[in-house]
């Protein structure tokens, strides 16, 4: 079931962590967090090092019992554009936003919490759930708001 709560709380937590391109360390910290109390095993890439970025692409695997089953991934990315440094989230209502000194980095934490929020639907409330494949994650990858 959708927590509308929840999601926001999720978001204001997210937002509150500067994450520019090749400065997504803190917030791969967080994921990882997360993704691990979800049951998920973790994997991260080279990419930092080979960019010249804090961390790698995150990939989560969450455990399937059916082999069979088509593999299915949710994707979204870390970074954000700038300016991303202190940001001061204001909430008015169901209205979030900055105070307009920096950005506020929507763009894709809020994919990132959808698919925390789809994800007991996509794989059941247990980490191992009947049906679905051995091969389903979630993938959060760097980089992708510069290709500088």
């Amino acid at each position: 079931m959708i927590n509308p709560a929840r999601m926001k709380d999720e978001f204001l937590d997210l937002v509150s962590i500067s994450s520019l391109s090749k400065r997504e360390g803190a917030i791969a910290r967080r994921l990882e967090t997360i993704l691990k109390s979800m049951g998920a095993t973790l994997e991260v890439d080279d990419a930092g090092e080979k960019v010249g970025g804090e961390t790698g692409n995150l990939l989560a695997r969450f455990a399937g019992t059916k082999p069979g089953a088509s593999p299915f991934l949710l994707s979204a990315h870390m970074d954000t554009v700038g300016p991303a440094e202190k940001i001061r989230v204001q909430v008015e209502g169901d209205i979030v936003r900055t105070d307009r000194t920096t950005v506020l980095g929507g763009d894709d934490k809020a994919g990132i919490v959808a698919i925390f929020e789809a994800r007991p639907a996509c794989w059941g409330p247990s980490t191992s759930t009947p049906g679905v494949s051995k091969r389903d994650g979630v993938s959060f990858s760097t980089w992708m708001e510069s290709a500088s």
